[in-house]
């Protein structure tokens, strides 16, 4: 990416945030766990890249049945037919779709690893070489 982004140009990334479609993992899976996935994403760029901001987009929207099974087909999860079979069964119910969008700068952060702010806590990232 350090090869492509021209000199001030900006890098964005967006993951789902921890809460992207809890309520559907929850009903489905059994369990709503949250993961953080934006710390992965700050590892990997640290070297060559400064983190300049970051803004999490949450919005809760009612959702039927054809909106949840879309949904979830959108996750590498979801897609499997045995969780399909189960949306089936559920009523419409409020989902939070949630994003989490970082944007960098080309050149290696000033300070030794790049800090992520969690739920509650602090992630610090390792550096490792993107090849």
């Amino acid at each position: 990416m350090r090869r492509v982004l021209g000199d001030g140009g900006t890098l964005a990334i967006a993951v789902p945030a921890a809460d992207d479609l809890v309520e559907i993992r929850e009903a489905v899976l059994g369990e709503g766990k949250e993961r953080e996935r934006m710390p992965r994403v700050v590892d990997e760029l640290a070297e060559g890249f400064s983190l300049a901001g970051r803004r999490t987009i949450r919005h809760v929207v009612r959702m039927d049945t054809e909106a949840m099974r879309d949904a979830l087909a959108l996750t590498y999860r979801g897609a499997r037919r045995s969780r399909l079979a189960r949306i089936e069964t559920l009523e419409p119910m409020d989902v939070t779709l949630a994003q989490d969008v970082g944007w960098w700068r080309k050149g290696a952060a000033e300070a030794p690893h790049a800090r992520v702010a969690g739920r509650g806590r602090a992630s610090w990232g390792r550096h490792r070489r993107l090849e």
